[in-house]
């Protein structure tokens, strides 16, 4: 290919290949500049025409998008059998490389992130969804701009598109259920439901957590290890691996991270709370750069100014500024430093979390076991169904006696229907009576949190 030419493009080199096509480095011949030409791959073993329809559908959605973090489409184009997609050159590396497993510097982190987030909130805003946002598909220059990448998999998120996009129709049929890169999925996504907006946040959360921290939210030995725990386990939070980080970014990537894709904000309201935190940051690195003129030592970098520091100000007018006067003046007393936690509290901490997991668990089977009864005499779960199940015999040993004990003691008729509503009452006593059951476990949990100093560093939040 190299040296084809495509219309005024000339083929120069190749950058890069993927299940879908190729992309390489052209010249545009008339104005003389660099682009990027993607291909579609031609193999007799693929849906042709499906993928046809999708390259397409790339190039319609992406070139809806003009935005300067959005990669730019100039031109979609047949040559002989071959199609393909000219779009801007992006000089510098993927998000991935610049990560390369290690944390980020948090201004690096703040000012990409900031980019990648308003981004995805015009592309939204168009009614496009990503729907395979990862560091891969984002370039970064060497100047600093974000450009988001291949929007191969993206959605048009609009109701009349479901009905005239073929190319959405063949797509869907060829892939099947989950549509995307596994390790960036969100819940929904994973299960092969419709997506939205917040489906693209999710993704970005986890790649705000690979930013901050070097590492996955959620990896394993396989794809089905992987979407399980995207599915069921929550990832550790990011200060635990990573101290340096603010606590607001931690509490912006655990949202994005929610299961409930109703928790997890918008892009729009990404922008606004990662602006808050760079600065934030900024006025705390401004105290530090004062206090280091002030003072002539340098701070070790990305250390914060101690709040009782007592090294010496500039004259300053102390009607303006009274906590600078005193610090001057030497009277704010230095704080003593919290005592040690005794030996083992913090071990004493986790098992008493593990006591109080294992009876919330427990005693969530009573209420659960009473409502699938009351399901079971509805008709709306067969018996057969739950036959010989740990919950039948669950619900045969203890639900239907106390049932029984319970109508003959009351005379009182609450079948309405197939509905018997003594089943839902017996139910919300149960979970009332587990709230009073838990609540010594929670007292102590938290009094083993305290005592191992764990709420002062911000753990176990």
């Amino acid at each position: 290919m190299i040296g084809t030419v495509f219309g005024n493009y000339r083929i120069d080199d190749k950058l890069g290949e993927g299940g879908m096509g190729v992309v390489y480095r052209a010249t545009d011949t008339e104005l003389g500049r660099a682009v990027a030409i993607k291909t579609l791959l031609t193999d007799p073993h693929l849906d042709q025409e499906g993928l046809s329809a999708r390259f397409l559908r790339e190039a319609k959605l992406a070139s809806r998008l003009q935005h300067p973090c959005i990669v730019t489409i100039h031109h979609f184009g047949v040559e002989g059998n071959t199609r393909y997609i000219v779009m801007e050159y992006v000089e510098g590396k993927t998000l991935k490389k610049i990560i390369g497993n290690e944390p980020m510097p948090i201004n690096s982190l703040l000012e990409i992130a900031i980019q990648i987030a308003d981004g995805l909130a015009m592309a939204h805003e168009k009614g496009v969804i990503h729907r395979d946002m990862k560091a891969e598909n984002v370039m970064v220059t060497p100047r600093g701009q974000v450009k988001i990448l291949d929007f191969g998999l993206a959605k048009l998120n609009e109701p009349q598109a479901a009905a005239s996009d073929d190319a959405e129709t063949v797509y869907k049929t060829q892939e099947g259920l989950a549509i995307g890169t596994v390790s960036h999925m969100s819940p929904e996504q994973a299960l092969g439901r419709d997506v939205s907006d917040r489906s693209d946040v999710f993704s970005f959360g986890v790649v705000l957590y690979e930013m901050a921290t070097g590492k996955m939210p959620f990896s394993g030995s396989s794809a089905q290890v992987t979407l399980a725990r995207i599915l069921d386990a929550e990832p550790q939070p990011v200060t635990r691996l990573n101290s340096d980080l603010p606590p607001e970014l931690d509490v912006l990537i655990r949202h994005c991270l929610s299961k409930n894709k109703n928790y997890r904000p918008s892009a729009d309201e990404m922008v606004a709370r990662l602006k808050n935190i760079q600065a934030s940051l900024s006025a705390n690195q401004l105290s530090s750069a004062e206090l280091r003129g002030a003072s002539g030592k340098t701070p070790a970098s990305g250390s914060r100014v101690p709040s009782g520091s007592r090294s010496a100000m500039p004259a300053v007018d102390s009607r303006q500024h009274p906590a600078f006067a005193e610090m001057a003046a030497g009277a704010a007393p230095e704080k003593e430093a919290p005592a040690p936690p005794p030996p083992g509290a913090e071990r004493v901490f986790h098992m008493l979390k593990a006591a109080r997991i294992v009876v919330a668990l427990a005693t969530l089977s009573l209420p659960v076991a009473y409502f699938a009864y009351l399901f079971i005499k509805a008709g709306v779960i067969r018996p057969t169904a739950v036959d010989g199940t740990a919950l039948m015999t669950f619900i045969n040993l203890v639900v239907v006696p106390v049932h029984e004990q319970v109508t003959k003691l009351v005379t009182v008729n609450f079948m309405v229907n197939q509905w018997d509503l003594s089943l839902v009452g017996l139910g919300i006593l149960a979970f009332v009576v587990r709230y009073f059951l838990l609540m010594p476990f929670d007292s102590a949990e938290y009094w083993a949190k305290k005592r191992a100093g764990l709420i002062e560093k911000g753990k176990y939040q």
